[in-house]
């Protein structure tokens, strides 16, 4: 894998990131379900945040293979880049463990209304039961942020919390939180 690495890295370097990106997805192929050995996870984050576009994109798909809960931190700083949003979420829905779940939840409590939405959907989409964490974001005056959580809410919330989407299709605030939770309602 080492010289697998240096390859990658000459080529992201000097013009070759179709190849560089191709030969991340073999280095995540070699390494996915076993565990990466020690420094690959940095090096593929390192990629993510600084390489060529197509070697970054490859980095994210690689890393949600590859990584670990320690690349939750990391991959939630690089999904501010809207040219890796979307890479870096599905990264972060594909990294494997009850661990990541449990990072993600941490990040929430402390994240500002630019992170909630997307640790909400990142939420959702694991089917991480944090029903009580992601309930505060119902009220956030951010119809993005509520958004997100109803949607969130529609994938993990328990029969035992339903009335607090049934409440909203009832009561909504505005058109938006009504069809956003009647959505949730109905999946």
């Amino acid at each position: 894998d080492v010289a697998l690495v240096d390859e990658i890295t000459r080529l992201a370097g000097s013009g070759g990131a179709a190849q560089a990106s191709l030969l991340v997805k073999v280095l995540a192929d070699r390494n996915a379900g076993s565990g990466a050995p020690a420094g690959l996870q940095a090096t593929v984050l390192r990629w993510a945040a600084s390489a060529p576009q197509a070697v970054r994109l490859a980095a994210l798909e690689a890393i949600g293979r590859i990584g670990d809960a320690s690349a939750v931190d990391p991959l939630v700083s690089l999904a501010v880049d809207p040219a890796v949003t979307d890479a870096a979420r599905m990264a972060l829905v594909a990294l494997p463990g009850e661990a990541v779940n449990r990072v993600v939840i941490g990040r929430l409590s402390g994240a500002d209304a630019k992170l909630q939405p997307l640790l909400a959907q990142v939420i959702g989409a694991r089917r991480i039961p944090a029903v009580a964490q992601l309930q505060p974001l119902v009220a956030s005056a951010d119809p993005v942020v509520r958004g997100a959580a109803f949607e969130a809410l529609g994938n993990v919330v328990d029969l035992a919390n339903l009335g607090l989407l049934v409440d909203a299709v009832v009561k909504p605030r505005d058109a938006a939180e009504g069809e956003a939770a009647h959505k949730a309602l109905l999946t």
